[in-house]
């Protein structure tokens, strides 16, 4: 071993290694020396055995220590000699056969092989000038001149150039030659061919840059011809040498564009000639991947037969081009044998098992094989999409005309179009990804002038539709929109459409190995397609979110259901990344960049989307479980949620929700109650409960409202947990918020008689506000809601009654203390529209008036003196009572729990000048009725009231209220005096004054009516109400339109001097009811009690003239002596009233309840005697009345 580890280099160390042969060779030269022809030979045998014998030292010897080896040095002295020699023995080899002898064949031979080996060392021929090694390459290549070529003299010449290792510079000097050559030796006997098959195959591989454009030229159409020979191993042959050309020509750059198309063109026309309809099926071998043997059996051809076919096609598409796409007979050759090598290895595989275990005992093989035939195909597909991509407008697409031979240019926008649909009808092995990068990584389309979109959408689409694919093409669809995800970019490798070949196939890989297992540890070997990520660049945000964006959301909609048709409960990580990519292309900051919105027809379409998963298992025969489609959804729904701001989440969730509660589900199945509940507790929870609300576009039916219903309440109770631990930290107000919007759901919905949950969530929410002003908000948010949907038409009255029964409650117990405004504001509009009420309303109003007398009756006397200042305007007109609505009996019982405990709020507050002016047109109201029946408790208590506030206030006549002077006009006519002041006041005529007041008191409906410029300003507010205007309880009632003053029956007051009061006109409460019937008395009762003239007479009357029938719904029922305190309402049957205010008042009317009534003192008039006359005067009810008023109003509500 040498110094320099270059083998065995000692022998190039010593001079004398060559000196021998070379001196013979030298000799030969001289005349005077005989040196005979078999000494010549010996030389150069000689000389050839040592330089096989220092071989490696003699390639790994470097430059620089060439002067180490003296024998180089040596040979170099030498150098003239021997060029001499074998130029001169070269030259004997050329000449004719009659002029040599055997002894000078043998020399030549012999000269020949020596300058094989002397080409072949780099460290050898460097001795010689390159014009020496160009004239003895040269003179090498003259033998096919001879009149008969030898054969052993073109074999060693072939040898020669397949084991030179010449610079270029001397090999590009004679290209020509070698090409003639090769050509010349291409058409001799099959050896021969063989030989100089083989050589052009190594030429090619070793200097293609110098041989392609000649070979291309002189070789080609020759090497075509031999593919389809009948001789095996021409036939092989010459496959290689065709992909030695497919190989060169791919790694050929663009300056040999001009050699591409030339060899396109000989292979286009060499396969239309072989695969022709007219011609023979000369090409048939390259198709045959099976065969018949002997018993008739068809049989698959071996392994090495059906990749070399493959190989073949493939080298033949390279060859081509993009023109194989214009060419009929390319394009049939390809699918052919893709298809029939596909069908070999598909249907008859079992045969190659059945071969396999016979002759190798190995069942496996056939696996092996079978996959490393399909990993072969697919390489060689992509083949294909690489002659795709080479598609530009430069290149030159011929195809022949219809009806004749002449060839026409073809459009270049429809040929790859129409290549197009050939290239995506295969996506195995990646072939997709390839196509995808393709199209991304060129800058622009020719004609469009931007990427072309389009295509890789339509490759994506295909990707998904097929289950093997869909994990490719999830993979890629994600690197697709990757710019959306806010996350590090991975930036692609550099991209060449070079990538997308698989140079194995064509570049002598395969052709290595013969058997079996090798071929397929061989291709096995061949690599994969490169990572989505490693080669597909993203979409920029403008091309995800352009124009196709729709149509990428509905790509990834079409792959989730793919997913749900596969089984999927869970989503995998890239369908969850790009639904959130896809939700964040279409979003825009609000104004004030704290949360991300996207428009109503984008929020639609995305509901439309999340709405088409559940639908997906309500088919009538699914292949989708309703729990997937539930998972799905809720998974998918809390990206949303992530993403947009409540204002959009809202509408989403709205209409999500509602195609959930329009299906049905088979909550027996296992997790699909678990699954329903928590998708809807997601979308009520980020939507707002608001999303619970009426839907106007979807149908409202009984199932929709009950699930619904079942929502709420279980939305209900989680929220109910939160308040009633109070552990809400942060999200107070969240918490809060979401309180308020689960207590409107229900409003005008469905009923909440007998639900608890609504009571329940009240209280809770009002406890667990932080403040008396969250209460008051809250409250006053639900009653507007109440409040809407009166107004939409639905009967959501009953709400208005629970949150003020609510409110008196609290009042009561000593809890929340506020007064929310806008409830009771709400209220009050409520209750002075709906005079006069209607057979329909009648009940409602009555409620009203007795919760707002029970919140007057509530707590210290500055509160229910706000409180009165609210809703006081809603009593005048029902203290008026223009139109005599209300019965006798009913209308004392409201002045006497309002009008009276109203007095004495004003009283208790010191009835300040102030209270006066604000309270005067209420005070007057009692006074305006055109009847006032006994006993008068309106005047009464206002008689008090002026007896105790005068003493206090000093009136004149011009600082006086108009009501309140009509007023003490008015108590003349009970005995009462007027007070000097206003004795002496000027004024027209009492009856002026006494009219005037009189027409404030009007239907709503003729606000816009001019009137008296004496009426009050608050007067004039109360008419020009919008809630009066609009309300559902004002009936149009044309009677109502009359504006002039009523006559008004003069009555006395009680007094001390005057007891016996006027008998008073009895009227019912909506018109003409029948008298209550009298009072059945025992005999006992009947002999011991003194008959009163009054009684008598009255009793007489109704006896007379009215038949006993029971008292009509919503009539006040007193019982029979001994009296009790008398209620407004002894029965209530109010539609929507929930159950816990319907106990209440049955308490309110048992005598066992004392702390819910109307508890505030009556102001008496010194003499009451009348009130007990006036009691004994009405007629009782049985037990069996009350019953039979119950079942009435039952089925009412029913």
């Amino acid at each position: 071993m040498g110094e320099d580890g270059v083998g065995n280099d000692e022998p190039l160390r010593n001079p004398h290694y060559f000196l021998g042969p070379l001196r013979t060779l030298r000799k030969s030269l001289s005349k005077q020396d005989d040196i005979s022809t078999h000494d010549i030979a010996d030389a150069y045998a000689l000389l050839c055995s040592r330089i096989r014998g220092c071989g490696v030292a003699l390639y790994a010897i470097g430059p620089a220590s060439l002067s180490q080896y003296r024998a180089l040095e040596t040979l170099k002295q030498f150098k003239q000699p021997l060029f001499d020699a074998v130029k001169r023995d070269i030259q004997v080899a050329n000449a004719d056969d009659d002029d040599r002898s055997p002894d000078q064949a043998t020399l030549g031979h012999s000269a020949v092989l020596f300058l094989s080996n002397l080409f072949k060392f780099r460290n050898l021929y460097f001795i010689l000038s390159d014009d020496d090694i160009y004239d003895l390459l040269r003179s090498t290549m003259n033998f096919y001149d001879l009149p008969k070529a030898r054969q052993k003299l073109t074999l060693l010449a072939s040898w020669i150039l397949s084991t030179q290792e010449l610079p270029s510079r001397i090999l590009s000097r004679c290209t020509d030659d070698i090409a003639r050559f090769l050509k010349h030796g291409i058409r001799e006997s099959n050896e021969t061919t063989l030989k100089m098959l083989q050589t052009t195959q190594c030429l090619l591989k070793n200097s293609a840059s110098i041989f392609l454009r000649s070979f291309v030229d002189n070789l080609l159409p020759l090497v075509l011809q031999h593919i389809v020979s009948e001789n095996k191993r021409l036939h092989i042959t010459s496959s290689e040498v065709t992909a030695s050309f497919a190989h060169a020509l791919f790694n050929m750059d663009s300056s040999v564009l001009d050699v591409k198309e030339k060899a396109s063109a000989i292979v286009g026309r060499f396969i239309e000639k072989n695969i022709s309809r007219h011609s023979s099926t000369s090409l048939e071998p390259l198709l045959h991947f099976s065969y018949t043997d002997s018993a008739g059996q068809l049989q698959p051809v071996p392994l090495s037969d059906s990749v070399r076919f493959v190989c073949t096609t493939v080298s033949l598409i390279m060859i081509t081009g993009p023109q194989l796409f214009a060419r009929s007979s390319s394009l049939k050759l390809l699918l052919n044998t893709l298809k029939r090598a596909k069908d070999a290895f598909k249907e008859h595989g079992f045969l190659h098992k059945k071969t396999y275990q016979k002759e190798l005992g190995d069942p496996r093989n056939y696996k092996e094989e079978f996959t490393a035939m399909r990993r072969l195909l697919d390489a060689a597909w992509r083949s294909v999409v690489w002659t795709y991509s080479q598609f530009s407008s430069t290149t030159p697409l011929l195809a022949p005309r219809s009806g004749g031979r002449s060839r026409q240019k073809m459009d270049f926008k429809g040929m790859k179009e129409s290549a197009f649909r050939i290239v995506e009808q295969e996506y195995g092995a990646g072939m997709a990804v390839l196509l995808i990068a393709h199209f991304l990584n060129t800058t622009a389309d020719e004609l469009t002038g931007e990427r072309d979109i389009e295509k890789v959408l339509r490759i994506l689409k295909k990707l998904l539709e097929r289950s093997s694919w869909t994990a490719v093409g999830l993979t890629v669809f994600r690197r697709l929109v990757a710019s959306l995800l806010h996350e590090p970019m991975h930036v692609a490798e550099t991209w060449c459409d070079r990538n997308i070949v698989v140079k194995e196939i064509f570049d002598g890989t395969l052709c290595e190995s013969e058997r079996p297992e090798e071929l397929c540890a061989s291709i096995s070997l061949i690599p994969l397609c490169a990572e989505p990520s490693d080669v597909v660049p993203p979409l920029n945000i403008e091309e995800v979110a352009g124009s196709r964006w729709e149509e990428i959301v509905t790509l990834w909609s079409d792959a989730v259901h793919e997913r749900l048709r596969a089984g999927d409960r869970v989503l995998s990580s890239e369908i969850i990344d790009i639904w959130q990519a896809l939700l964040f292309a279409r979003t825009d900051l609000t104004q004030g960049n704290t949360h991300l919105t996207v428009s109503f027809e984008r929020a639609d379409l995305l509901s439309s989307i999340l709405s088409s998963f559940v639908l997906a298992s309500q088919e009538e025969r699914p292949d989708v479980e309703h729990v997937q489609s539930l998972l799905v959804v809720c998974q998918l729904w809390r990206v949303v949620r992530n993403v947009f701001g409540k204002a959009c989440l809202e509408r989403m969730a709205r209409d999500v929700l509602t195609c959930i509660l329009m299906q049905i589900f088979n909550f027996e199945e296992e997790g699909v109650k678990d699954a329903w509940d928590a998708v809807c507790i997601e979308l009520v929870r980020s939507g707002t409960p608001r999303v619970l609300s009426m839907n106007p576009d979807a149908p409202q039916t009984q199932q929709l409202t009950d699930s619904k219903k079942a929502v709420w309440k279980l939305a209900t109770e989680q929220i109910m947990e939160v308040l009633i631990s109070g552990e809400s930290g942060a999200d107070s107000e969240l918490i809060l918020g979401m309180s308020k919007g689960l207590l409107c759901v229900p409003i005008g919905q469905w009923d909440l008689t007998e639900d608890t949950h609504w009571d329940a969530l009240l209280r809770s929410s009002t406890a667990f506000g932080s403040s008396e002003k969250s209460a008051c908000t809250l409250l006053d948010r639900i009653a507007v809601a109440a409040k809407e949907m009166m107004d939409a038409g639905k009967n959501a009255i009953g709400v208005l009654h629970g949150l003020l029964l609510f409110l008196g409650e609290s009042y009561s117990n000593g809890g929340f203390q506020g007064i929310p405004n806008v409830l009771l504001s709400i209220a009050r509009d409520l209750l002075a529209s709906s005079y006069p009420p209607t057979p329909t309303t009648v009940d409602d109003c009555q409620m009203l008036i007795f919760l707002l007398s029970n919140l007057l009756g509530r707590g210290c006397m500055t509160r229910r003196l706000a409180l009165l200042s609210i809703v006081k305007d809603a009593l005048v007109p029902w203290f008026a009572d223009r139109d005599m609505i209300l019965a006798e009996g009913c209308y004392n019982d409201i002045l006497q729990f309002l009008y009276s405990e109203a007095i004495n709020i004003i009283l208790s507050n010191g009835s300040t000048q102030a209270l006066v002016f604000e309270f005067a047109d209420f005070l007057a109201a009692p006074f305006l009725r055109p009847d006032i029946p006994r006993p008068a408790v309106g005047p009464t208590s206002f008689k008090s009231f002026w007896e105790t506030a005068s003493q206090n206030i000093k009136f004149n006549n011009d600082d006086c209220p108009e009501s309140i002077k009509f007023c003490l006009f008015r108590l003349q006519e009970f005995g009462h005096k007027l007070p000097a002041w206003l004795q002496e006041g000027s004024f027209e005529s009492p009856s002026s004054v006494l009219q005037s007041p009189i027409s404030y008191i009007v239907s709503p409906s003729v606000v816009s009516t001019p009137v008296s410029p004496a009426v009050p300003l608050s007067v004039l507010a109360l008419r020009a109400s919008p809630i009066a205007k609009r309300s559902p309880f004002s009936p149009v009632n044309e009677r109502f339109n009359d504006l002039s003053p009523c006559p008004l029956r003069v009555t006395q007051l009680e007094s001390p001097t005057s007891p016996a009061p006027m008998t008073l006109k009895r009227t019912s409460m909506l018109g003409s009811r029948p008298p209550k019937r009298r009072r059945v008395e025992t005999n006992a009762e009947a002999s011991s009690s003194k008959v009163d003239p009054r009684q008598s007479q009255t009793a007489s009357k109704v006896d007379q003239n009215v038949p006993l029938t029971r008292a009509p719904r919503g009539s006040p029922m007193r019982e029979a002596a001994p009296r009790k305190k008398r209620l407004l309402l002894d029965v209530i049957e109010v539609e929507p009233l929930r159950s816990s205010l319907k106990r209440k008042y049955k308490a309110l009317n048992s005598d066992e309840y004392t702390g819910f009534a109307f508890t505030s003192p009556r102001i008496k008039s010194e003499d009451d005697s009348y009130m007990e006359e006036y009691s004994s005067w009405e007629v009782g009810l049985s037990s069996q009345d009350v019953t039979d008023a119950m079942e009435m109003a039952s089925q009412e509500f029913r």
